[in-house]
């Protein structure tokens, strides 16, 4: 499903600057920490993850963009101060753990040489993390209203979406979530990113309840919805 939005105001042209800056400033702290952590830019793996997200930051602007224009609007107004309480701690957690887990692969793998991965494990984490970026990619093409917090977007005629991913489970993104936590530790080589990269899968277990309770209380058809699509997170499972 499409939006019908033929042009972009001025606007939302700015929250559009805003938002790829705000990508721009994460790629950066991103390289910054895993660099720094690991004492040198010789590091081949945080060039191509590096490259996964500049890649996917382009092609979500410039294939999303014109497909299905107001997700993007609707990401980059998306501030903390909107967020409920709780989701707001949990967003909070999240990047805290990302750079725990970016720290702590650089320390081990790079910096002090304590852990050495067979490729084969890297591979899986590649793999993981390509699929991480894929999700949301699709699940973006289908929901205009795929904000980073959690809210009822009631100025933009906020509804539920049953197509795409949201057919087969309620919360797609957050499997992406699950697929980071785990492949990026893996790719980069390393046990101990494990540890917070774990956090980050239990932070977005806890999301997903939280939020599809939320849901079920404030979004018109979300329970009929739910009745019809079961899982929320896991096809089989939950």
């Amino acid at each position: 499903m499409t939006t019908n939005v033929p042009h972009t105001s001025r606007a939302e042209f700015k929250l559009l600057v805003r938002g790829f800056l705000r990508i721009l400033a994460f790629l950066f702290v991103t390289a910054a920490v895993l660099f720094a952590s690991a004492g040198t830019t010789d590091w081949p793996a945080v060039w191509i993850f590096l490259g996964m997200f500049l890649i996917y930051y382009l092609l979500l602007y410039l294939w999303v963009g014109n497909r299905n224009p107001q997700v993007l609007v609707t990401r980059a107004g998306s501030t903390r101060a909107d967020a409920q309480g709780w989701d707001r701690a949990i967003l909070i957690l999240y990047a805290l753990m990302q750079i725990v887990m970016y720290v702590l692969a650089g320390l081990e793998v790079m910096r002090y040489g304590w852990t050495a991965l067979p490729p084969i494990w890297r591979g899986l984490g590649f793999g993981l993390l390509s699929l991480s970026f894929m999700i949301p990619f699709w699940a973006m093409l289908h929901n205009p209203f795929a904000a980073p917090i959690v809210r009822i977007q009631s100025e933009s005629g906020h509804r539920v979406i049953s197509s795409g991913p949201y057919a087969l489970i309620r919360h797609p993104m957050y499997i992406a979530a699950f697929l980071y936590g785990l492949g990026g530790p893996l790719f980069f080589g390393s046990l101990l990113a494990l540890l917070p990269g774990l956090v980050i899968c239990f932070l977005f277990l806890l999301r997903t309840a939280r939020e599809d309770s939320f849901l079920l209380a404030q979004l018109p058809g979300y329970a009929d919805y739910a009745a019809k699509v079961r899982f929320r997170l896991f096809p089989g499972i939950w």
